[in-house]
């Protein structure tokens, strides 16, 4: 028996995962980019208490970043089909994309969150000051 997520659970499931660093990125921004520390204020006890100033291990920076790679990868599967055929002479691979919203927003979500992660550790491991 194969068992199958739905794909409003998929939805779901990718929006909650990406709720923590969603959380993060638009506290950051506001506070460092516009000047405006309320949300961050609200939410930077409850990031120390969970190690949020530790390294990365099982504390909220492994929700912060694996959380939106999971919810990539769940909702990927909603909307991307491989199929592979093999002749004697050659092999053929066809990439197939499905019209689904809610996935594909997700998929755009997680991504976006992934790229912006992925500039602020590289800014800040650089040192590079906007």
């Amino acid at each position: 028996m194969q068992t199958t997520i739905k794909s409003s659970w998929a939805i779901t499931i990718g929006m909650l995962l990406c709720l923590p660093a969603l959380t993060f990125v638009t506290a950051s921004v506001l506070k460092y980019a516009l000047g405006a520390p309320g949300l961050f204020n609200i939410i930077e006890p409850y990031l120390h208490s969970w190690g949020g100033n530790q390294p990365p291990g099982l504390n909220i920076n492994a929700v912060i970043i694996f959380g939106p790679i999971t919810a990539l990868l769940i909702n990927l599967a909603y909307i991307l089909r491989f199929q592979w055929d093999q002749d004697p002479e050659y092999i053929t691979i066809h990439l197939m994309l499905f019209r689904q919203k809610g996935n594909a927003s997700v998929v755009l979500l997680s991504g976006m969150l992934l790229l912006v992660l992925f500039i602020y550790g590289v800014m800040e491991n650089l040192n590079i000051v906007l």
